[in-house]
């Protein structure tokens, strides 16, 4: 029963509880997220070239709707790609789906740059 456990033939871990408190303290029970999002919105309103992606979550994301839009009122020109098969860790749920749209995402961001 500790943080450490085997599951499907693989070993696991949970995340160490101060730093779990520490995220909910500073991060989720807080205005961060909202604070850092309109700073980059305030900073980069008056530009073209900067093009912000919001990958979402569609099982247990942490996302909500509300929120998703209060950051498309801050930054219009935000691109939202939900994938509904994908968990929290979409790196880890939807792995080809994502890497793909990164991959994209990176050579969009190359090429608009040269």
């Amino acid at each position: 029963g500790g943080r450490v456990y085997e599951h499907g033939g693989e070993y696991w871990s949970d995340v160490h509880p101060a730093f779990r408190a520490l995220c909910y303290r500073t991060i989720f029970d807080s205005n961060s997220g909202s604070t850092c999002w309109n700073a980059i919105a305030q900073h980069y309103a008056n530009s073209n070239t900067v093009k912000v992606h919001l990958l979402v979550a569609g099982i247990g994301t942490v996302c909500e709707q509300e929120s998703i839009d209060e950051m498309i009122q801050c930054m219009p020109s935000t691109q939202i790609k939900t994938y509904p098969n994908g968990y929290h860790s979409l790196h880890g749920s939807v792995v080809e789906e994502f890497l793909c749209d990164l991959k994209e995402i990176i050579a969009d961001a190359k090429s608009s740059h040269l």
